[in-house]
């Protein structure tokens, strides 16, 4: 009886122990897309600003 329920804690413990990894990959993850996202967007802003002092200067 004892060994089993060690047997079934230690599966317990590998299926959390995995859940976490996942919830971890999957954080890690969102981070880089969201790094993604912003970059994007400065750089989207940057050319705005670039093609409104072109502007500028031709007028």
């Amino acid at each position: 009886m004892k060994t089993k329920f060690s047997k079934f804690l230690f599966l317990l413990w590998l299926f959390n122990l995995s859940n976490a990894y996942s919830q971890y990959d999957y954080i890690e993850n969102l981070k880089k897309n969201s790094l993604k996202i912003q970059s994007a967007k400065i750089k989207s802003c940057n050319e705005k600003l670039e093609n409104n002092n072109k502007v500028e200067i031709l007028s």
